[in-house]
């Protein structure tokens, strides 16, 4: 997280930190007529652009000079608010001063330095500086070209919902000033679907470090504030359902980046006007994490997943009878493509299952625990839980099932509720798979609150299964159907950065032809998709909780302080820096020298720390080197 603001993120809520300024009525707020900012024969009755263009507008050449660090120190956020604009609102019932007070509450309150402008020839409009230009839905000629030589000189943009689609008159102009600035390309707009108001960060990205991925934002659906879809080179959010499902094939994302010549830019595809209700855990994140990144403010973060992975993959096999004989060959299908399942087993008659159990550990595949006997947990009192997981435990030590040394436990049918995830983190286990509705984002977390008096060394981790069985599918869809289905969802799990959790029941009903092809979900993936046990997962997550990286001092030239875990790092953390310069180098002063990687676009470098013994380490920051082409 950046840390040259004066006040730290998610701590500084309070009305005083910001000028006082009263909203107005949600009369002053909605237009009358829900089409008057979107017209709606632009667009099919599902919400889908009519005639949208293929792929992605080209970005438009900028100089290459690169821009000088010091800058850093003198660069502020310029909020503008266009006379066009505030005309066109009020011509429609609307106070158009919303959008900008909403945007001086929020850099007040983080203590960015800001000025409201109204006038695009402000001597402030230099290289350097941010430009906010809050749902500026209506602009002038000279505006647009104003907007365009700032970003030329290295100016950088920030841009919600529509941008310049209309004249100072209020006549529709279209979607091409916008398209080609912000390189997007508007594929429809949200808001016709009830469950279609789940904003979703996507994991690891230079504006959604500080948040979970996936985390769920949930938006308002006001008719005429409808976000926008959205197609771009790189996304970084999506409109997601609560489930975490995509709604629609057209494309869910509705933010997104981009940096051409000195310039960046960040766009959010949703207005102002729906700030109202968005969760300032999460909102206040993506936009503190954005303008740091306009600024070009390094700042620091830890990687959800090992290096060079961007999301995991976990085949799980639940016992619904026993195993035998027949569970082999699934065994054996999983090695094949490079994965090691992780199977849950029940009490009941557990000695049946034996040597089939014992084969499968031989072959390295990790067993844990399911439960007693196949009933749901959720409802119970904790006692009860408690007794049930007891016999679980001692029925399968008494058959000598070789359980994991870091076992987890997958409830029977998903059913759990808070009071399980309470019992289970007093147990000698390690993690627990839960069902979407106990994890927000699609990232594990950890349990923390425990009834238990027992303390743990390690908290339970909980790791959310967001994917359908693939049978358990067959009752709706055909078995390609199905999938078809899981092959889109894993894929989309992957580029949120999400951790998919497969499901199996063992001697599946699947064909074996189904069996394969659900697994070449993964492989298909497995360049940037971990595959990984549930305890491989586990244990991950508690060294990366305790793996701290925290930026320092002065931003041209700060100081990068590491603490890596007792016992070290059994795979490969990656710390990502966000650069100040695209295409610079990080050049580390320090004891202890440590590998560095670089993404493509060259906006972020990430120091691999794997080697390092545990410790608390620093070094001094230094960016060579200043491409930015």
């Amino acid at each position: 997280m950046c840390l040259f603001v004066a006040v730290a993120l998610f701590t500084a809520f309070s009305a005083a930190a910001a000028p006082r300024i009263k909203i107005k009525a949600a009369t002053e707020m909605d237009p009358a007529d829900p089409s008057y900012f979107l017209p709606a024969d632009l667009f099919d009755a599902k919400g889908n652009r009519l005639g949208v263009a293929p792929g992605v507008p080209a970005a438009v050449p900028m100089p290459t000079q690169s821009l000088p660090l010091e800058g850093l120190r003198k660069s502020e956020v310029l909020v503008y608010q266009s006379p066009a604009t505030r005309a066109y609102f009020e011509r429609g019932g609307v106070r158009s001063d919303l959008n900008v007070t909403l945007w001086q509450r929020f850099l007040a309150r983080y203590r960015f330095p800001f000025r409201i402008i109204r006038d695009l020839k402000d001597p402030a409009l230099a290289a350097g500086n941010v430009l906010v230009l809050p749902s500026d839905v209506a602009l002038s000629d000279a505006e647009r070209q104003q907007i365009r030589s700032f970003a030329a000189l290295g100016g950088s943009i920030i841009a919600t919902w529509q941008l310049g689609t209309r004249d100072p008159q209020g006549k529709w102009v279209g979607f091409d000033f916008m398209e080609s600035l912000l390189s997007v390309r508007v594929t429809g707009f949200t808001g016709l679907v009830d469950d279609e108001r789940y904003i979703h960060p996507y994991g690891d990205t230079p504006v959604t470090h500080s948040i979970p991925a996936g985390s769920r934002m949930w938006t308002d659906l006001l008719p005429a504030w409808s976000p926008l879809m959205i197609r771009s080179a790189r996304p970084v959010a999506g409109m997601r359902t609560w489930g975490h499902r995509p709604t629609r094939d057209t494309g869910s994302d509705v933010m997104s980046i981009s940096a051409h010549g000195r310039s960046r830019v960040v766009y959010f595809g949703w207005p102002e006007r729906t700030w109202m209700s968005a969760d300032a855990r999460y909102h206040d994140g993506l936009l503190y994490d954005s303008v740091s990144w306009a600024l070009r403010l390094p700042s620091v973060s830890v990687a959800a997943w090992p290096y060079p992975y961007r999301s995991a993959f976990v085949s799980t096999t639940y016992m619904a009878d026993v195993f035998n004989a027949n569970d082999i060959p699934f065994g054996k299908l999983q090695l094949s493509k490079g994965l090691k399942g992780s199977y849950y087993v029940l009490g009941f008659e557990i000695d049946k299952s034996h040597a089939a159990l014992t084969q499968l550990a031989a072959m390295g595949h990790e067993i844990s625990y399911e439960g007693d006997e196949f009933e749901s947990f959720a409802g119970q009192p904790a006692a009860q839980q408690t007794t049930r997981l007891n016999t679980m435990r001692a029925a399968t030590a008494a058959a000598k099932i070789p359980i994991s040394a870091h076992p987890g436990f997958n409830p029977p049918a998903d059913g759990s509720d808070q009071i399980t995830r309470q019992v289970v983190s007093e147990q000698p286990i390690d993690y627990m798979v839960t069902w979407v509705e106990a994890v927000d984002g699609c990232i594990p977390q950890f349990q923390t609150s425990t009834a238990g008096s027992a303390p743990r060394q390690h908290p339970l981790v909980l790791i959310p299964r967001l994917l359908p069985g693939v049978e358990e599918r067959l009752d709706e869809i055909s078995e390609s159907e199905a999938v078809a289905e899981n092959h889109d969802l894993v894929n989309d799990l992957n580029r949120m950065g999400c951790v998919a959790v497969a499901r199996y029941a063992n001697q599946s009903l699947l064909t074996p032809d189904a069996q394969s092809q659900t697994l070449d979900s993964y492989t298909r993936n497995r360049s940037t998709m971990w595959g990984a046990t549930g305890s491989e997962i586990s244990r991950w997550w508690v060294e990366r909780g305790e793996l701290k990286a925290t930026l320092s001092g002065d931003p041209t030239a700060p100081t990068l302080s590491v603490t890596i875990p007792g016992g070290g790092l059994s795979n490969e953390a990656v710390i990502w820096l966000n650069l100040p310069r695209r295409e610079a180098k990080v050049s580390l002063s320090g004891p202890q020298q440590v590998r560095t990687v670089y993404s493509e676009d060259g906006l972020v470098a990430g120091l691999l720390v794997r080697d390092l013994k545990s410790g608390n380490y620093q070094w001094q920051v230094n960016f060579v080197g200043d491409a930015e082409k």
